[in-house]
């Protein structure tokens, strides 16, 4: 006597094109949170006025978009923020 397999009926199953789709999601996601946290310091620190908080942003996605096309490359904005201000952007988890 065979059983049937019992299947979770909330598991949707996912194809490789689901996967890179909510990977490309959420590299959008944080993208436009950083993005607008960054802006939101700008403006309420350090009094960026609307014409500059956009002059900012245009900067920010052309800079993005040379990226993007391979003329530029992160690893040599990140260098020149080290050489030039002393300044290193590093990500770590902190727990209250």
């Amino acid at each position: 006597m065979s059983r049937d397999k019992k299947t979770n009926p909330k598991k949707i199953p996912a194809t490789q094109y689901d996967v890179e789709r909510a990977r490309r999601e959420g590299r959008y996601e944080g993208f436009n949170g950083l993005m607008s946290m960054f802006l939101w310091v700008a403006s309420e620190d350090f009094g960026f006025t609307d014409g500059d908080l956009e002059k900012l942003r245009e900067r920010i996605l052309f800079y993005c978009s040379e990226i993007s096309a391979g003329r530029l490359k992160l690893a040599d904005i990140i260098s020149a923020l080290k050489e030039e201000h002393d300044i290193t952007i590093e990500l770590t988890e902190r727990r209250p």
